[in-house]
């Protein structure tokens, strides 16, 4: 386990077969290839598809926290959903990437178990908000991001994503996972949240690091 290497050359499973490309086209335009979007067919199975979108960073007017708590114990996932002018939105989702037949377990505090994956996704994605592990209803939030930090939350997300395309790397519960990437990613882009936080690792609250930090919106 210890001595396995990253690899983006593995049998895995469909949904996380294609890693997303992204290309900065100009400081404010971004494309992003591979944009998945899975549908549900009648017969329990699925299909994904891939799209290519551009987006515009100055265009972002909202910013929201899925968390979707699982195990118990503080455990859960979590991703971002990044909604521009003109309808479109795009989800982040950072996760293990299983090879085929695999399902996300405690194997995933094992490091060098899994790769880590960013999925960027239409929201309409049924895998997102869909888990045979999932225990309690989706919890969503509204961050009170300047625009400023919205565009450099996103930027980084997407550099990091780009990243992994030549330089994979192993999923690391306790250093490398979705809530520890997501508050790095907020800080990176001048988010006043602190360097480190139990909620980060056990992220089912993450929402009250932000709380405290007045990183919400006051519906919340």
């Amino acid at each position: 386990m210890f001595w396995k290497r990253p690899s983006n050359d593995r049998d895995w499973a469909p949904q996380l077969k294609l890693l997303p490309h992204v290309v900065f086209e100009r400081d404010d335009i971004v494309r992003v290839e591979h944009v998945r979007n899975v549908t549900y067919r009648a017969d329990t199975g699925f299909d994904v598809s891939y799209s290519d979108i551009r987006y515009d960073l100055r265009a972002i007017r909202a910013v929201r926290l899925f968390i979707l708590p699982f195990l118990g114990f503080g455990i859960a996932h979590l991703f971002m959903r990044f909604d521009f002018e003109q309808g479109a939105s795009l989800a982040v989702s950072i996760e293990a990437r299983k090879q085929r037949g695999e399902k996300f377990s405690l194997k995933c505090l094992v490091p060098g178990h899994f790769e880590i994956t960013y999925v960027l996704a239409d929201p309409r994605d049924g895998l997102l908000l869909q888990t045979d592990i999932a225990q309690q209803d989706v919890r969503v939030f509204d961050l009170a991001l300047t625009a400023a930090q919205a565009r450099a939350t996103l930027v980084d997300m997407l550099r990091y994503a780009e990243q992994l395309e030549t330089r994979p790397r192993f999923y690391h519960p306790f250093v490398r996972a979705c809530g520890i990437n997501t508050a790095r990613h907020l800080r990176a882009a001048g988010v006043p949240l602190p360097r480190t936080s139990l909620h980060y690792v056990l992220p089912e609250r993450f929402d009250m690091v932000l709380r405290r930090r007045n990183v919400l919106a006051a519906s919340h």
